[in-house]
């Protein structure tokens, strides 16, 4: 028959617990004698970096905040939610939309700073910067985008860059000030 695997979690001494999987294979030889492989995997680190990606999901998905990663390897890496919408929310389909912004879209009174978010995607510099779009699904939006270049252990070079939505930070923000002028 086929491999036998089995997944189990051991309990070590200082508590914490490791995940575990086993398989066992069955080979016959011509004489028809039979012998037997078994492997065992520590899963833990998957395990650990799938739970972490749920998580990081989790996060971004109430935050409204999109994720890109480069690495020369791979190029741009967009990091998307896979968890679902709640039902009548459009919060998911507003962070993708908002993951990659076109020069077109921004603002003309947000283009230096949108200029200044370019010169550090090109040169791998650490920035942030605000700026509004109007964007043709969600109308004018302001977003703030962060760029954190790094350096992996393998001494490769990277760069994150995180875009969260703040409109209604910002419409607030005007409010209150708008509220102060008059007072």
């Amino acid at each position: 028959s086929g491999p036998l695997a089995c997944h189990a979690a051991l309990m070590q001494s200082d508590g914490s617990t490791r995940s575990l999987r086993s398989i066992v294979r069955c080979y016959q030889s011509a004489e028809g004698h039979r012998r037997y492989m078994a492997v065992v995997e520590d899963r833990s680190a998957e395990e650990e970096r799938d739970l972490a990606q749920m998580q990081i999901g989790a996060l971004m998905g109430t935050a409204g905040v999109g994720l890109a990663t480069f690495a020369a390897s791979s190029g741009w890496v967009q990091h998307g939610n896979a968890l679902p919408a709640p039902e009548g929310s459009d919060e998911l389909a507003s962070t993708a939309a908002l993951q990659s912004i076109r020069r077109d879209v921004v603002l003309p009174e947000s283009l230096p700073e949108y200029e200044r978010l370019q010169h550090a995607l090109r040169h791998g510099e650490r920035t942030e910067v605000r700026y509004a779009i109007r964007h043709p699904e969600l109308g004018q939006r302001w977003l703030l985008t962060r760029v954190e270049p790094a350096t992996l252990a393998s001494g490769t070079q990277t760069t994150s860059v995180v875009t969260l939505d703040i409109t209604e930070q910002h419409q607030s923000q005007q409010r209150n000030e708008l509220l102060l002028r008059e007072m």
